[in-house]
């Protein structure tokens, strides 16, 4: 199962619509153009410029990105409302961004190539993947392998999956000192229920102006859509 293009398709107009809100809200607040609209929001892996491991937001130089957003920076001043920019910077956005939906259907859930983790194929349990950090560090992400159903319908999978995962991450590596997983769904209480009540503990909160999926994934409901009610929570 995985999700549609249509799915894909409304997940991200949904999101880049809300990321051109939000950022000119940062703007208005203060925040440099380009700053708002690479660190702040998802919007760049959305575009086919995107090759799944350099960002702009961490130094790389991507000379039609540093385009589209003079492009996008002449709109916001044009427009007299958010919602006309929302709607101008999405079409000017389409051109980069309707190329991915087949590319990233096709690579779900792990878009495009588990974010550049090498032999990932070989991390992956279930709906689970890890990567080993620099610091001895077992990083735990997540992606929806049973869409368009939700995974936690079956919270005992979820478990086996997670337990088989870490069975194999003793026989492979010796130096892992802790787990850690940045993301949303540590809010989430059937996702809190995989963990030891310890887990809870050592809870730190993550900055906003983020554009990775630890903040961006509630936004995408079981099929891999828009979540409308979080975008309007928003």
């Amino acid at each position: 199962m995985s999700v549609t293009i249509d799915d894909r398709r409304n997940f991200v107009e949904g999101v880049t619509k809300l990321s051109l809100w939000l950022s000119s809200k940062y703007i208005s607040e203060g925040m440099e153009f380009g700053k708002a609209i690479t660190k702040a929001t998802p919007i760049y892996r959305f575009t086919i410029l995107w090759d799944g491991i350099n960002h702009p937001a961490n130094g790389f130089c991507d000379k039609k990105w540093d385009g589209l957003l003079t492009q996008l920076k002449k709109e916001i001043v044009k427009t007299k409302t958010t919602e006309q920019f929302e709607i101008v910077g999405l079409e000017t956005l389409k051109p980069y961004i309707e190329p991915r939906y087949k590319i990233d259907v096709e690579a779900w859930p792990w878009i495009p190539s588990a974010l550049g983790i090498t032999n990932f194929e070989e991390r992956l349990s279930g709906m689970f993947l890890y990567e080993l950090t620099e610091e001895n560090e077992l990083d735990l992400h997540m992606g929806n392998i049973y869409a368009p159903k939700s995974p936690f319908k079956n919270l005992k999978l979820l478990k086996n999956s997670l337990l088989l995962l870490l069975e194999d991450v003793k026989k492979k590596e010796n130096n892992v000192e802790q787990i850690v997983c940045e993301s949303w769904m540590n809010s989430f209480e059937p996702f809190l229920s995989l963990f030891p009540k310890g887990w809870r503990k050592n809870f730190s909160i993550t900055n906003m102006k983020n554009y990775t999926y630890d903040i961006w994934g509630q936004m995408m409901n079981r099929r891999g859509g828009y979540n409308y009610l979080n975008g309007k929570y928003l």
